[in-house]
């Protein structure tokens, strides 16, 4: 059975459930990865048993997508925290990077991707360590996303 974007909307809301029960515990949110596969369901690595994990992004997206297809994964997930740059109202967003960006905010972030699935959720993290309610962000995109 193929995974559907029902499917991928729910694991991703679970994982976005389960990631802020780790910085209740005084700890971030490290970087995480899942494969989906029908047979064997989901599976959660961190991102630190990727084989040069530490290399850019984009390298570290391209050895996720090679692992992925390597083990028959037909959805990847990923967890992290993160920070999003912010329109301001009726604008657009900044030209620069949110790491650059003075107005940018911090946030737990899971997408899901696969074959016609994309999912993207948010949580904000505010400045006192409390959360944010879930959102669901529609056209989200990066190095990350379209795993």
């Amino acid at each position: 059975m193929q995974p559907t974007q029902k499917l991928a909307e729910e694991l991703a809301g679970d994982a976005m459930r389960i990631a802020p029960k780790i910085r209740e515990c005084g700890d971030e949110v490290e970087m995480m990865f899942g494969f989906y596969h029908p047979a064997n369901g989901l599976g959660m690595v961190p991102a630190a048993v990727i084989p040069n994990h530490t290399e850019t992004t984009v390298e570290l997206a391209e050895r996720v997508r090679l692992a992925a297809q390597q083990m028959g994964a037909v959805m990847v997930f990923h967890v992290c925290e993160s920070w999003a740059s912010v329109a301001p109202e009726g604008g657009e967003l900044p030209k620069v990077r949110p790491s650059e960006d003075p107005n940018r905010k911090e946030i737990i972030m899971v997408t899901a991707s696969g074959q016609n699935i994309s999912v993207c959720m948010m949580r904000d993290i505010n400045p006192d360590g409390t959360l944010g309610k879930i959102e669901t962000v529609q056209g989200a995109g990066g190095t990350m996303s379209n795993l």
